[in-house]
């Protein structure tokens, strides 16, 4: 009965941790620690809210502020997500705003990026930008996409593979098969630079012009 006993031992122990795991709950941290970051919603969230607001702060400065059908974070607080973006804005720390609607986003604290998906429309000053995906980085203020663009402002539109606005510097630069229509005068270009506080535009290699009458 002893050489029995010692015999199943082993496997009676190892039963009753993955019993405890289970029951614990410890599967299911070891499941959010390993899972890759995404849109989707985590398997243990601290905080769910419905149809409601938040803001974050950098010190005594709004960093950003979104509305969304749905927001929950992450068990240790450290990424917070949202879903069916309805309204948000995005400020810089010389109060310049990207206001967009996003089908979700994701607030990473510790990098401080925050990731906005899911078709991806924003106005920055008067210039409509549409993407499917982009990032704001708030250590250097710079938004990013490489998801292909569009932007839109008055008579001028352009498209192009990439977008960076340096919200600071009141710049953006597109890169990638560019191309602008203005007034039917069509130009391409393999980038371009806009300057919002002079309303320039600077080509980088261009290709071609077409101009109509």
């Amino acid at each position: 009965m002893n050489l029995i006993f010692r015999r199943i031992l082993p496997f009676l122990i190892i039963l009753g941790i993955a019993g405890m795991g289970y029951f614990g709950g410890w599967w299911d941290i070891a499941s959010v620690i390993s899972q890759p970051i995404s849109s989707g919603r985590p398997r243990v969230p601290s905080i769910n809210m419905m149809k409601t607001k938040l803001t974050g702060w950098d010190q005594d400065k709004k960093s950003w502020e979104i509305e969304a059908r749905r927001i929950w974070q992450s068990a240790d607080g450290n990424i917070v997500y949202f879903q069916k973006i309805s309204r948000g804005v995005a400020f810089s720390m010389k109060n310049e705003r990207v206001d967009f609607i996003a089908g979700w986003a994701r607030w990473e604290r510790i990098p401080e990026i925050l990731y906005i998906g899911g078709g991806l429309e924003a106005k920055v000053s008067d210039c409509m930008v549409k993407t499917k995906e982009a990032e704001i980085n708030y250590r250097n203020e710079v938004l990013t996409t490489s998801a292909g663009v569009q932007m839109t402002q008055q008579d001028t539109q352009v498209t192009a593979k990439s977008l960076e606005i340096r919200l600071a510097e009141e710049q953006m630069i597109l890169e990638g098969d560019v191309v602008l229509v203005q007034n039917n005068n069509r130009v391409t270009a393999n980038g371009m630079k806009f300057y919002h506080r002079d309303q320039t535009y600077q080509l980088i290699d261009p290709k071609g012009v077409t101009i109509n009458p």
